[in-house]
C-alpha cells in the first residue's frame, strides 16, 4: 500500500486525497494493515454518481480492487454492506458481507424519483393508495396499498423485519418526511 496512514492502537487512519486536494481519511482495523500492505498499490476515493458518497479503491493497469472487498475476503457473488452507512468506515465491525439484495434493502440514499422518504414506499395516483412493494432474491413482491403513508411505512417495516437481517442501529428504512 502506498498511501500514508497511522496507526492508533487497534484502529488505523489511512489518508486520501480527493482531486480538489482535500483530504479524507478512512478507518480500518489495525490487524487488516497487513492485507492492505500485500497490495503495492495506492488506494483513492472513488466518488458514487449524483451523491456525495466516496468509496476507497485502488488499482493498476485496469484492475481496480475496494479496499471492504480485500478487508473481508469477500466470496464472489457477494457484496459488503457498510451496514452503518459511513462507506469510509471500513472496519469489520461496520462491514458484512451479503447478498446484492440484501444490501440494497440496507442503503441509506434513496432513489431520486422516490417521493415518500422511504425505499419500498410509493404513491399510486391510478389506485390513490399508497404502494409498498419490496425485493427478495430479485423477485418483487407486493406488500399491498395503504390510505396513508404511515400504514404504508408501518407495513414496509414489518415486512422487512421478518424476511431482512437488519443490521442493529439501522431498524427503520428511512423516514417520514411530512
Amino acid at each position: 500500500m502506498r498511501n500514508h496512514y497511522q496507526v492508533i492502537g487497534n484502529e488505523t487512519l489511512i489518508f486520501l486525497k480527493k482531486r480538489n486536494g482535500e483530504i479524507l481519511v478512512s478507518l480500518i482495523d489495525t490487524e487488516d494493515l497487513d492485507k492492505l500492505i500485500k497490495f503495492d498499490i495506492r488506494f483513492y476515493l472513488w466518488k458514487e454518481k449524483n451523491i456525495d458518497r466516496y468509496y476507497v479503491v485502488g488499482g493498476e493497469n485496469k484492475t481496480t480492487v475496494q479496499m471492504h472487498r480485500i478487508i473481508m475476503d469477500t466470496p464472489k457473488g457477494e457484496v459488503v454492506d457498510h451496514m452503518y452507512g459511513n462507506t469510509l468506515d471500513n472496519r469489520k465491525k461496520n462491514l458484512r458481507n451479503v447478498s446484492v439484495s440484501e444490501n440494497m434493502q440496507n442503503r441509506v440514499t434513496l432513489p431520486s424519483n422516490n417521493k415518500s422518504g422511504v425505499i419500498g414506499v410509493f404513491y399510486s395516483e391510478k389506485k390513490k393508495r399508497w404502494v409498498v412493494q419490496v425485493s427478495i432474491n430479485k423477485k418483487r413482491k407486493h406488500v399491498g396499498y395503504f390510505m396513508n403513508k404511515e400504514e404504508a411505512m408501518e407495513a414496509n417495516l414489518l415486512f422487512r423485519k421478518k424476511h431482512y437481517s437488519t443490521p442493529k442501529g439501522r431498524e427503520a428504512v428511512g423516514k417520514p418526511t411530512s
